[in-house]
């Protein structure tokens, strides 16, 4: 998978005339358009050109998805909320891909908004890696208000997004009504108390969720605290309970906060591994 800032002018022209029509490959030819491709998997492809109207500059960006393609990763290809935006209305109605794989690539809040509508309509997704983008707390509401709908979805990573206690509420809201998600990953998104109380509570509410890491946030021993009154109530569930796997290393919660945690892991028997990682402690981590 490789990023081409200058493809060759016949394949794009190529391309582009299948997909936009002359007018606008003329347009093309004078604003530098670029391609990116999915090479390790089905070919995917991205092409962006932007055509100027009366002075304005319109975005005529288009993504093509092979038929029969289940996976497109078009992670690291720096294609922003432009491409974010073409892939998105590309898989709109596409059942056939299952993975979609998009990381380190800028996406700021406008491609989170069309992901989030895709997440909405599309029934054939179920799994979702955004990490290390630039989703902020306004592009974890778009998501979250498409996993409220969503019931495909079962993985979806979103590291090192700066989605804070509000991105973080947001997606508590979703959770409480979302039966599909098994797996999510908020790791690195300076979620504190307030947002992480927000997902205890929505945990003590969801049956449906195998394994959360929200590790390396900023969470201290009040979120600790109501992490660990969650983790009770789901073990008072029995079998009306799927949560395995908590990983709450590299906080900021202390002695407290990990004997709440202990004890919570005592009462619930069906949470396999609970990974905690005070803030005073510098190297290791302890699973009880």
């Amino acid at each position: 998978m490789q990023y081409s800032p200058n493809p060759l002018r016949f394949f794009v022209v190529v391309v582009l005339s299948s997909l936009l029509g002359s007018e606008q490959v003329t347009a093309a030819k004078h604003n530098k358009t670029k391609a990116l491709w999915s090479s390790s998997y089905c070919g995917a492809k991205v092409i962006f050109t932007k055509k100027k109207d009366l002075g304005l500059v319109r975005d005529h960006s288009r993504a093509t998805i092979p038929a029969g393609c289940k996976t497109v990763d078009l992670g690291m290809t720096k294609m922003k909320d432009q491409g974010a935006v073409a892939i998105a209305k590309a898989l709109i109605n596409n059942v056939g891909v299952t993975q979609l794989i998009m990381y380190n690539n800028a996406i700021g809040p406008r491609g989170a908004k069309a992901l989030g509508e895709l997440l909405g309509n599309n029934t054939g997704l179920t799994f979702l890696n955004l990490d290390n983008n630039k989703l902020s707390n306004r592009g974890a509401k778009w998501i979250a208000q498409g996993l409220e709908v969503n019931t495909q979805l079962t993985n979806l990573d979103l590291v090192n997004n700066g989605i804070g206690d509000n991105g973080a509420n947001y997606l508590a809201m979703a959770l409480k009504v979302n039966s599909g998600l098994k797996y999510l990953n908020i790791d690195s998104n300076a979620v504190s108390n307030n947002g992480s109380s927000a997902i205890a509570e929505a945990l003590s509410v969801n049956g449906h969720l195998h394994t959360l890491d929200i590790a390396n946030n900023r969470i201290g021993n009040i979120g600790a605290t109501a992490i660990a009154k969650a983790v009770q109530a789901l073990g008072k569930k029995g079998e009306g309970s799927a949560m395995k796997t908590l990983k709450l290393d590299g906080n900021k919660f202390g002695k407290q906060g990990r004997a709440d945690l202990r004890e919570s892991k005592e009462t619930n028997k069906k949470l396999t591994m609970m990974k905690l990682f005070g803030a005073k402690k510098k190297k290791g981590s302890v699973q009880v």
